[in-house]
């Protein structure tokens, strides 16, 4: 990715609030912005949150309109499950290396009906919601993430641990699950 003058486009990285509202002021004064997520969901560690401290307004209904009007801003290019690897230049004229891990799920095709989920015959402890419960090998870190799109987890799958197992493939009527894709380098 080439940034090739000042005003042209901005990369930020992490899609927590912070990253988050940067990207809309910045897409609103005109700019192309790359945001670089490393989970498969943005909104970061409020996402955890029912209430938000001091007014104890739910945390949902503040951030959820944000995050979707990040996936809908045609100058805001989500890059999830993606990190920064290189960054060479200076200011304004620099380019940066992203590596961008294989979700396995399609973002056009899903429908986030999370039918994929129940026949997955593996079940792991939910780091994200600090191991108080459990999830599949495909999952959505949480209830309320966006994009509501499942990713598959390498270290947990059996078919990536060389067993032939496709159940979720099978139950996606939209056939939204590719286990063809593959890493890439932008």
């Amino acid at each position: 990715m080439k940034n090739s003058g000042w005003n042209s486009s901005v990369l930020i990285v992490g899609a927590g609030i912070a990253g988050i509202e940067a990207s809309l002021l910045l897409a609103k004064s005109g700019r192309k912005v790359y945001l670089v997520e490393k989970m498969s969901s943005i909104g970061g560690n409020i996402m955890k949150l029912e209430d938000a401290f001091p007014t104890m307004d739910c945390v949902a209904c503040m951030v959820t309109p944000k995050l979707e009007e990040v996936i809908e801003n045609e100058s805001i290019e989500l890059l999830r499950l993606s990190e920064v690897q290189a960054v060479n230049g200076s200011i304004g004229d620099f380019s940066v290396k992203i590596k961008k891990k294989a979700g396995y799920v399609d973002l056009e095709s899903c429908i986030g009906c999370s039918a994929c989920f129940e026949p997955c015959p593996v079940e792991v402890e939910n780091e994200f919601e600090e191991r108080l419960s459990k999830r599949k090998a495909i999952y959505v870190p949480c209830s309320g993430a966006l994009p509501a799109v499942p990713v598959v987890d390498t270290e947990n799958c059996l078919r990536f641990k060389g067993q032939e197992c496709q159940v979720c493939q099978e139950a996606c009527v939209f056939e939204a699950i590719d286990f063809g894709e593959q890493d890439e380098d932008i």
